[in-house]
């Protein structure tokens, strides 16, 4: 989508260390990424230290004070003058960037796993397109990204394509 689209504005929900963020960067060198992530201090245990190879291998230098900021900041250094980091929730944060001015062409939402922010995406940001991840995520109550994209999708009146875990929400068919 980003090859062939090229937006300019990108914003992300969930950026936890960027990598997702690199992949876009490369495939469109016009693009600028916000970044919204609250970069919470990590404490306790967490499984992805225990089970995933790059949580294990950093799970020590991602415990330290502001560990997940200073990671995705420093994951991304090297595109510094095309990534803006914003520091909050979704939730907390769009009003802002919409007050401010921000016009997003795509919008990529891998936050708390219940769409929360597809609302506000809706009523801030019509003419973006919207996509993200977990479309399979489920918790003890089922699927809980689900219904609020099929939502959306029915109120921008757009197309829902779903591939494994992503869902994007299109102007075309």
């Amino acid at each position: 989508l980003i090859l062939q689209r090229s937006p300019r504005v990108i914003v992300e929900i969930g950026a936890f260390v960027g990598g997702s963020i690199r992949q876009w960067l490369a495939a469109s060198p016009d693009s600028t990424i916000v970044a919204i992530g609250p970069w919470y201090q990590i404490s306790g245990p967490v499984p992805f230290f225990d089970t995933h190879p790059v949580g294990h291998a950093h799970g020590r230098q991602l415990r330290e004070t502001d560990g997940l900021y200073r990671a995705f900041l420093s994951t991304l250094w090297e595109h510094r003058e095309r990534v803006i980091p914003v520091r909050g929730t979704g939730c907390e944060m769009l009003p802002a960037l919409h007050s401010a001015g921000l016009q997003p062409d795509l919008i990529f939402i891998d936050a708390d796993k219940q769409a929360a922010e597809i609302q506000l995406c809706d009523e801030l940001f019509p003419e973006a397109i919207v996509c993200g991840d977990d479309w399979l995520w489920c918790d003890s109550k089922g699927f809980p990204t689900q219904q609020p994209v099929r939502d959306s999708a029915r109120r921008r009146g757009r197309v829902l394509k779903v591939v494994s875990n992503t869902w994007l929400i299109d102007d075309t068919a």
